[in-house]
């Protein structure tokens, strides 16, 4: 089972998109109950995954390595800024089997959202960690209207430095677009095409691209699965800094997301929870989109319409998996140039969420 634990709800960045620190009317912004009792709730499960979340985890190291000493063998994950990475002891990031960086692509694009002089601090800082980092390094974009998703995801890649790259779309609760039809239209769907192109090349070459949307999509296809590729609430829960128990780690406020505390609840109580709502399950996409977004799903946010717009990204997003990107894959595995392992990516849940 995966664990998200919120390290802290500061962060020292207040990107557009996002707005910095965690509200204090949804949790703390520092952890409030004894650590013993995060390694108590875990115990017993072999299978158990740690991803440190925020806010900015890396804030605080000595609470990432005191939970990696109590809770001890498992997978560890951390979705940070990448701000304070070098900082890092070799202790954790000898322990960190998957790290996701946030970035979006260009210098241009990521300083604008992020603030001037973002992405030449995450750069100088993952080049540093390169040298003796040996897990999954994954750059974790937020696409929004200012960006090109062939460029700036080609971009991540020519970088050489990150194995995969990831990136989830700036909607739902978002109010900053000026024409999403229009980008949609445009820009996305025709970037996507090019974006699966190139990886379909790329494969029937012998060479599998870390782009995780579509390795995801494919890994469903070809080893199985079910409900959210994040598993929120079924597989994966998150952990408040005051030691309540949410489905999903974005949406504390709402009641609906809330399964327990570690104080009280038993572990195997919180888990195996299908929240989607029953219209996503009646799609003929649901097999391999997953219901997409838990929290998108049952709030809505955008209204009906709005939701099945966003939901209209999901499903160009399968086709052309299908179409394009399976074809080439078994075209791959068929001429012996790769094998079907090739494509079991990710093979625990690392937090990247798959559909964007």
């Amino acid at each position: 089972m995966l664990y998200i634990v919120v390290v802290t709800g500061k962060c020292n960045l207040k990107c557009k998109y996002c707005g910095g620190d965690i509200s204090t009317d949804i949790m703390p912004l520092y952890i409030s109950y004894p650590l013993e009792k995060l390694a108590e709730f875990v115990k017993g499960d072999e299978d158990k995954i740690i991803a440190f979340y925020g806010g900015e985890p890396t804030l605080f190291p000595h609470i990432m390595e005191k939970i990696i000493d109590m809770v001890g063998e498992g997978k560890y994950v951390l979705q940070t800024n990448g701000f304070f990475l070098k900082n890092l002891s070799e202790k954790v990031l000898g322990n960190l089997d998957a790290i996701l960086v946030s970035i979006d692509g260009r210098r241009e694009i990521t300083d604008f959202y992020r603030g001037n002089g973002v992405y030449d601090t995450v750069v100088e800082n993952v080049r540093a960690i390169r040298k003796i980092y040996r897990g999954d390094l994954i750059a974790r974009m937020v696409a929004t209207e200012k960006t090109n998703i062939y460029e700036d995801v080609m971009h991540l890649i020519n970088l050489n430095l990150f194995d995969h790259v990831h990136w989830q779309l700036d909607v739902v609760w978002s109010d900053r677009w000026n024409d999403f039809d229009g980008y949609l239209e445009n820009s996305y769907f025709p970037g996507l095409f090019k974006l699966a192109k190139y990886w379909a090349n790329k494969a029937r070459e012998g060479t599998v691209v870390g782009i995780v949307p579509f390795l995801g999509i494919l890994r469903r296809i070809m080893f199985g699965g079910e409900g959210l590729y994040c598993g929120a609430g079924e597989t994966a829960v998150a952990i408040a800094t005051d030691g309540k128990i949410y489905a999903c780690p974005i949406c504390g406020e709402f009641e609906w997301n809330h399964l327990g505390d570690i104080f009280s609840s038993k572990r195997e109580g919180v888990f195996h929870r299908n929240l989607i709502p029953e219209d996503c399950k009646k799609c003929d996409y649901y097999k391999l989109c997953g219901g997409r977004c838990l929290f998108a799903a049952r709030e809505k946010l955008w209204g009906e319409e709005g939701f099945r717009k966003i939901c209209s990204t999901a499903k160009y997003l399968i086709d052309l998996v299908e179409d394009i990107c399976l074809p080439a894959a078994e075209y791959s595995i068929n001429r012996g140039l790769l094998k079907k392992e090739d494509f079991n990516y990710p093979k625990f849940n690392n937090t990247t969420e798959v559909i964007p």
